[in-house]
């Protein structure tokens, strides 16, 4: 059962709730500070040990030879290595149609950038017997993952400490354990190529086919840049300092990467925003900042929506429910101090704007 607050759809607040804990439809299902406890209660009927706390994650996986082309201990694993924890069973049919995917996706994170190149994929088996467990393995891409044995206690124990209810199920934690993402399936079914991996709440995301769906409501800054990982990083970090402050002046939450809500999701948000260069305060709508990388489909879409030119890097600002945009000066130096005076004008309404033309008459 979910509660929700006055006001808010209930059969909406349903619907989130079952993708976000990956709740499969009919399965009572009890969830506790973000993770699902039912087997926990199962187990303990009488609530001796509620809220049944996750043992950490290191100490379930202490000691455990993962295994793989070559065996290692867990503890072995790189201290930047993403650990990508995928639960599956070789008689589950959307497993084996989940996995291709899956394995497409990290090998092309790992090449596309170096601070994920130690990414590592360990599958934890729900299957029933241990040649089952064998044939899942053999799903997978040969190399590219590493399991948990079929023998170990840990194989067992992962579920319930990492929140997992059903299969297939995928969840990102970093090196000390924290956990990134929850519901990975979800993140990687909207993002297939895995430009916004590890998919965790962060300021600033690569341009993709959901944030498009986004700048349908939503005003937007967005870098272009090469499909370059230097790039890419570059991008990060001069965008990153405006996006935190502004989040922060306004007071909420950085957005994150979103799957399962659509642009008809979205709240129509206005804050005020007080600019370092004016006192005057105007509402604005709840603006996105985004990278977008050349070559990818959502990027060359939203530029010739809009017609701009191939040249990177690229600052722009985006207002699609005003009809406008602004472009800053190509050649003009990219630093943080440039994003945010650029950022400032643009929020404060003294850029210099240009309309958007309608769709309908690029047709």
């Amino acid at each position: 059962m979910s509660v929700c607050l006055d006001g808010f759809d209930h059969s909406v607040c349903a619907r989130r709730l079952t993708q976000k804990y990956s709740i499969a439809v009919g399965v009572p299902t009890l969830v506790i500070r973000g993770r699902a406890v039912r087997d926990a209660l199962l187990s303990d009927p009488n609530g001796e040990r509620f809220p049944w706390p996750a043992p950490p994650l290191d100490e379930v996986l202490k000691g455990v030879m993962l295994e793989g082309a070559e065996k290692k201990l867990y503890e072995d694993l790189p201290i930047d290595a993403v650990r990508v924890f995928y639960f599956a069973a070789h008689w589950c049919p959307p497993c084996r149609s989940f996995a291709p995917g899956l394995c497409t996706a990290l090998s092309a994170v790992r090449k596309r950038r170096s601070k994920y190149a130690n990414t590592q994929l360990i599958l934890v088996s729900s299957d029933r017997s241990e040649q089952s467990y064998a044939r899942t393995i053999a799903s997978l891409t040969p190399g590219l993952a590493l399991s948990v044995p079929w023998s170990s206690p840990a194989r067992l124990a992962l579920p319930a400490a990492l929140g997992v209810a059903g299969i297939p199920a995928l969840v990102i934690a970093d090196g000390t354990g924290k956990i990134l993402t929850a519901n990975g399936r979800q993140h990687l079914t909207a993002d297939p190529t895995g430009l916004n991996f590890p998919w965790s709440q962060r300021p600033v995301s690569a341009l993709n086919e959901q944030a498009l769906l986004k700048m349908a409501r939503h005003p937007a800054v967005v870098l272009f840049v090469d499909d370059e990982d230097a790039e890419i990083e570059f991008s990060e970090s001069v965008l990153t300092p405006s996006a935190e402050s502004y989040y922060e002046e306004c007071s909420i939450q950085y957005p994150g990467f979103c799957p399962y809500q659509n642009s008809s999701d979205d709240e129509s948000m206005d804050f005020d925003y007080s600019t370092k260069t004016s006192r005057k305060k105007k509402p604005f709508k709840h603006v996105m900042f985004y990278i977008g990388i050349d070559g990818t489909d959502s990027a060359d879409m939203i530029r010739e929506h809009i017609g701009l030119d191939d040249a990177v890097p690229l600052l722009t600002a985006i207002d699609f429910p005003k009809q406008r945009m602004v472009t800053m000066k190509y050649g003009d130096e990219i630093t943080t101090d440039s994003v945010q005076n650029f950022v400032d004008a643009f929020l404060s309404g003294n850029a210099d704007f240009k309309p958007l033309k309608p769709y309908t008459q690029k047709c």
